[in-house]
């Protein structure tokens, strides 16, 4: 699962199939910023119901700031068929139990990239394998990880804790 903003990849230009990517994406696109020739994603396991809540912590766990999240992902084994390599790597994120699930696709020239960004338009544009949250909805997720006690908000970057907190507080108002 890889963070992405969604507006660039919804539309589908004029003469382009939906598995095609204009060459204008690839070079404004930060959704593909390769650092080191390498690109970072979270793996979890898709048959575990509760995946894309946790991958979703885990990408967020690692912002200074709590904002809206757009997210993509791809099959795993449809990447490594293509020729991506994909090595396990330390997330950044304050969910410990989390830093585990990420890799980085290793060793990307221009040719690996592009199949990298043929596989995401495929995923967001065939409507199925992409997700929205809302600000809220993350503060409510960091909230519950809170009182499970996976994170505390201390540790927290401040703009990040600041609407967890008040979900917590407006759970506490609601007797909850």
């Amino acid at each position: 699962m890889r963070k992405i903003e969604l507006s660039t990849w919804t539309q589908v230009p004029e003469g382009f199939a939906a598995d095609k990517v204009p060459a204008e994406l690839l070079s404004k696109c930060s959704d593909l910023k390769a650092i080191g020739n390498e690109l970072s994603f979270w793996r979890f396991d898709a048959s575990d119901v509760a995946w894309r809540g946790e991958a979703t912590l885990a990408i967020v766990g690692g912002w200074k700031k709590l904002d809206g999240l757009h997210v993509a992902w791809m099959e795993e084994d449809a990447l490594l068929a293509a020729g991506i390599t994909l090595e396990p790597s330390a997330g950044e994120t304050i969910l410990a139990e989390l830093k585990n699930n990420h890799v980085d696709a290793v060793r990307l020239d221009l040719s690996r990239l592009a199949t990298i960004a043929r596989h995401l338009a495929l995923a967001i544009r065939s409507g199925s394998q992409f997700h929205t949250s809302t600000q809220q909805e993350l503060a409510v997720q960091l909230a519950d990880a809170v009182e499970a006690k996976r994170v505390k908000l201390p540790n927290m970057p401040q703009k990040l804790g600041e609407p967890v907190q008040v979900e917590l507080a407006r759970r506490t108002a609601a007797g909850r």
